[in-house]
């Protein structure tokens, strides 16, 4: 299952809201295979901290667009789906 989500600054300065929204993400990744983010935006730290929060049970693409106060895109996927497609040895 896929889910999208135009984020209005997920990695935002506005810390508080930020973590609110990371934790929506999270929730968002640990529901469905793959998690197509927009507008994402900047904040290296905040996607570090998402990847803490996922445990290492996603792959992420993270594409940050020229600013970090506007564009950015991630795509979570979940690795036990994307192991569906591996091919056989």
């Amino acid at each position: 299952s896929v889910c999208t989500w135009n984020t209005h600054a997920l990695f935002g300065s506005d810390g508080q809201r930020s973590m609110q929204k990371i934790k929506k993400a999270v929730s968002f990744a640990r529901c469905f295979d793959v998690c197509l983010l927009q507008e994402t935006h900047g904040g290296k730290h905040y996607r570090t901290h998402l990847m803490r929060l996922l445990d290492g049970s996603h792959t992420a693409f993270f594409a940050p667009g020229n600013s970090s106060a506007s564009a950015g895109v991630l795509t979570l996927i979940k690795i036990s789906f994307h192991e569906c497609f591996a091919p056989e040895p």
